[in-house]
């Protein structure tokens, strides 16, 4: 993260960190005062600026730099990503997006290469 905002400085937009357990937000706050003491550098002040530690009332943070249509409905907006497959989050561990199945050619060697592809290195 440091050597992106050192370098490419305007790559990094925001981070938001939703949910996150009250600990975290008071060490993320106790944090920031020490980062600020040792750095002067005014470009610190303008990244740590992009970093949002939210707890559980983050939807209004949210809608205020992402627009409802584009914001996934578990977040607070409106869309459905229907056009991304898996949606939103496409996730094997949520089981939302289809395993593609497996087609092993040769007993001996578990593979997912078949006859088709293996022939055409051959060429």
């Amino acid at each position: 993260m440091e050597l992106l905002q050192n370098y490419y400085p305007e790559t990094l937009r925001h981070v938001f960190i939703v949910n996150a357990p009250y600990l975290f937000t008071t060490v993320w706050n106790i944090a920031r005062v020490f980062i600020n003491e040792q750095v002067t550098a005014q470009r610190t002040d303008m990244t740590l600026r992009k970093f949002h530690i939210l707890g559980q009332d983050y939807q209004t943070v949210l809608l205020e730099y992402i627009s409802a249509e584009n914001l996934p409905k578990f977040l607070g907006g409106s869309c459905e990503c229907k056009h991304i497959s898996g949606g939103c989050v496409p996730s094997s561990n949520m089981g939302n997006i289809p395993k593609l199945p497996e087609d092993i050619d040769n007993e001996r060697v578990e593979t997912t290469y078949t006859t088709e592809v293996v022939s055409s290195w051959k060429k």
